[in-house]
């Protein structure tokens, strides 16, 4: 992630080092195929995914895959 990624996302304060956001996920196989700032941009990325992909708000630890949602 870049810097400037970095400033468009929002900290996440009860996590320290996690960012927020809108992401794509799937369950069965865990992949998080991405995080976005905005709920606008999340379901564009989530039509382009094939199978069983579902949009969740919440956070990701920066440098991982690891992903706490709703």
């Amino acid at each position: 992630m870049t810097e400037e990624q970095k400033q468009t996302y929002a900290l996440d304060p009860a996590n320290k080092g996690w960012i927020v956001g809108w992401a794509v996920v799937r369950n069965s196989h865990w992949d998080l195929a991405g995080l976005f700032p905005a709920e606008e941009e999340v379901e564009a990325a989530r039509s382009k995914l094939a199978g069983t992909y579902e949009v969740r708000h919440g956070s990701r630890k920066l440098g991982s895959n690891d992903f706490i949602g709703s």
